[in-house]
């Protein structure tokens, strides 16, 4: 059954393909550890689509003091969301292009946030200082982040509009900058 959930078939179907096989799972293999988590992940991708409104992190700052996505998403800026953690190197791989873009447009109506997700709490400042983050972060201290937007891997990287929409998920790199750039010059502030 699990090698069905890791086939590359399913895991690059559409989100339309996915709901429909996670309606197609029979009793014994919905009932299986993995059956249930690729629902509640196909649940979640749904509820988090694109066109979809934003759903809530909340935690702690890099200071211990209250903090939640909310803080930000819905506030009129476009807000880039990255689901990371320290000991990611992929993670710490989109930090340059995260910081780009937060020089770029940071007072032109993009907010980065970062989601410090699966580490703990008190590496957050440290990291923050090794990597020279200047945007937001938030420790998703109930690592509750990737299960919530529905992803197996970070970093996980979401674009919302200013009233809080899903644009894009799963930006990364290059490709992330091209979209970033192409909304904010459409955008001027």
């Amino acid at each position: 059954g699990s090698s069905l959930f890791h086939s590359i078939f399913v895991e690059t179907a559409s989100l339309e393909t996915r709901v429909q096989i996670s309606r197609m799972l029979g009793p014994w293999l919905a009932s299986t550890r993995m059956g249930k988590h690729f629902k509640r992940q196909v649940d979640a991708q749904q509820r988090t689509a694109e066109g979809e409104p934003y759903a809530d992190i909340a935690g702690t700052d890099a200071e211990g003091a209250a903090a939640s996505l909310s803080d930000y998403v819905g506030k009129g800026n476009y807000v880039l969301m990255d689901i990371w953690a320290s000991w990611c190197g992929p993670c710490r791989g989109e930090i340059p292009n995260l910081r780009q873009l937060h020089e770029r447009y940071g007072n032109k109506g993009l907010t980065v946030v970062g989601i410090f997700t699966y580490d703990k709490a008190e590496n957050l400042k440290p990291t923050m200082e090794e990597e020279q983050i200047g945007w937001p972060q938030i420790a998703d201290t109930a690592n509750v982040a990737m299960d919530t937007y529905g992803t197996d891997g970070i970093p996980f990287i979401v674009l919302f509009g200013p009233d809080g929409t899903i644009l894009k998920r799963d930006l990364r790199g290059s490709a992330m900058i091209e979209i970033v750039d192409e909304i904010m010059s459409q955008n001027k502030k």
